[in-house]
């Protein structure tokens, strides 16, 4: 479970400023675009919309960059083209389209960031918030099967289709953590990390809401998350979850 947020403060001297708040840990890449859209709105010399020049590249010059990548962070990223669309999905993250200046970079239209490939097929470079990162291809099948999980996600938002096995896991998280017992083996090693060191707190909170009696899909989030009402003895709580293409628990979340 995760009770993060995010929130972001910006302030001129003149008396211009914003506050964004969102109640996730997702909440980056909106809050991002809402502040720049209040940039470019009240003219702020700061945060405004990168300009970039579009490219007609025809989208199947793409196809050589189609794969997995693993960033410096452990997470995986995944490119594909769906027709005229080039896709890129990183976990914990919507599906967004990325358009060309060139046959190697690659820009968002909804975050200041793009994507430029090495020649060599090898590795692709994220620049965002002045900051780089470069990524690893992974090896065919790894990196196939990392599409395929994507693509398949992106389908379950759209059909608005619980994952096969979400149900089953978020049970056995919330009963392992309200007994101080959690299984870290079907967590992914950066949420297993969170829990290790909430423990405490998620326990005393799940612990008195009592056995589970009840757990019923409601939706798909747009990071493919798959929103449960959990119905306990003593309360009723909404719950996330996303599953990992090795059906670990990538991230949780629930209302205290």
């Amino acid at each position: 479970m995760n009770y993060g947020y995010r929130a972001f403060l910006v302030a001129y001297e003149k008396g211009d400023g914003a506050i964004v708040m969102s109640n996730s840990d997702n909440g980056e890449t909106l809050i991002q675009a809402i502040v720049r859209t209040i940039a470019f709105d009240y003219g702020w010399p700061d945060y405004a919309p990168t300009t970039r020049i579009l490219n007609a590249t025809d989208p199947k010059a793409f196809d050589r960059n189609i794969g997995a990548y693993r960033l410096p962070s452990g997470g995986i990223v995944t490119f594909w083209r769906d027709g005229i669309h080039i896709e890129v999905h990183q976990s914990g993250q919507p599906v967004l389209e990325i358009f060309p200046t060139s046959e190697l970079e690659y820009f968002y239209k909804t975050v200041d960031a793009r994507w430029v490939f090495s020649s060599d097929l090898l590795h692709a470079t994220l620049f965002q918030n002045d900051q780089e990162q470069t990524a690893k291809r992974l090896d065919d099948p790894d990196g196939k099967l990392a599409v395929e999980f994507s693509i398949a996600e992106q389908r379950r938002f759209k059909d608005q289709k619980a994952a096969a096995e979400s149900a089953a896991a978020l049970r056995r998280l919330i009963t392992g953590l309200a007994s101080g017992t959690p299984n870290y083996d079907e967590m992914a090693p950066a949420y297993a990390a969170i829990n290790r060191q909430q423990l405490p707190m998620l326990k005393a909170s799940l612990e008195k809401l009592g056995p589970i009696q009840s757990i019923d899909f409601i939706r798909v989030g747009a990071a493919a998350q798959d929103v449960y009402i959990v119905k306990f003895e003593h309360g009723d709580r909404e719950f996330s979850i996303l599953l990992e293409s090795d059906g670990r628990v990538h991230a949780a979340q629930f209302s205290p």
